[in-house]
């Protein structure tokens, strides 16, 4: 007496195990460019959703260390020729 899935099990052609292991790749492959491509997108989107829990005077407040950028005025300003 045979079960439907003992032929899962038998030896396979050379033929239909190349093709499983090129599928396996090709699916390999989409996840690891599905996991690159939607990694930066969920970062900023959590970085966006920290924001929203911040209070809205933190938002508008003015910036605490004015001076922070002057050097990068100062750098843009002078002429490179």
């Amino acid at each position: 007496m045979t079960h439907p899935q003992d032929d899962f099990f038998e030896p396979q052609s050379a033929k239909a195990r190349i093709s499983q292991n090129v599928l396996a790749q090709m699916v390999r492959g989409a996840g690891i460019g599905a996991l690159i491509f939607f990694s930066p997108l969920i970062f900023v989107y959590l970085v966006y959703l920290l924001g929203t829990l911040l209070p809205e005077d933190s938002k508008d407040a003015a910036d605490p260390t004015p001076d922070s950028f002057s050097h990068w005025e100062r750098v843009a300003g002078t002429d490179l020729v």
